[in-house]
């Protein structure tokens, strides 16, 4: 998946430290083709954002939730505390690709609320929206932790919430290679040391 997810170096590390005649290929694939990729076997595994309904012949394993929040450079003047959409709505806001789960989320949100947001640009680069956040040219919806990760404060909470930031791991119905399980159980190592 595209963004930042911290618990997937070190796993992949544990692998190489343990495993050093192991190969594994990453790739990132948009969370619109994520399935196609796995049911055609070109991915033996997937972290994603998971679906809200279950997908035909892909197992998925929650690893994590967390909410989502706003982000504000210091200079966009925001209500503290909570906030609704309508607070942020007519400030520019900094989508993502519709390919990404994330925007997903955003959509069903704002669609929720019966607002529309003023998407002012779209990226396919998160470290580029929020370096956008941070000039003050706008406002956006992140994961939590990928938040308190790039800002210190200006970080609010939405009501009501979005739907949770899930990530999983997802493979096909039947059994995941040797490998692939070894890695997925380094993921999950991972999060519980995380």
């Amino acid at each position: 998946m595209h963004g930042v997810w911290g618990a997937l170096d070190k796993a992949l590390l544990a692998i190489r430290r343990n495993h050093p005649g192991v190969k594994i290929r990453l790739r990132q694939v948009a969370a619109s083709g994520v399935f196609k990729e796995l049911t055609e076997s070109n991915l033996d595994i997937a972290i994603i954002a998971l679906p809200d309904e279950p997908v035909a012949e892909i197992i998925t394993h929650e690893i994590s939730s967390e909410p989502l929040v706003l982000v504000a450079g210091s200079e966009i003047a925001l209500p503290s505390g909570e906030l609704t959409v309508r607070d942020f709505a007519s400030i520019p806001y900094i989508d993502v690709s519709p390919a990404w789960a994330l925007r997903n989320i955003v959509d069903r949100t704002f669609a929720a609320a019966g607002i529309t947001r003023n998407s002012s640009f779209e990226l396919t680069d998160i470290n580029a929206a929020v370096e956008l956040v941070r000039s003050g040219l706008g406002v956006t919806i992140v994961p939590r932790s990928l938040a308190e990760r790039f800002f210190s404060a200006d970080i609010y909470e939405i009501r009501p919430a979005s739907p949770p930031w899930r990530i999983g791991i997802a493979h096909l119905e039947d059994a995941a290679s040797p490998i692939a399980e070894m890695l997925i159980e380094e993921i999950r190592t991972a999060v519980r040391r995380a």
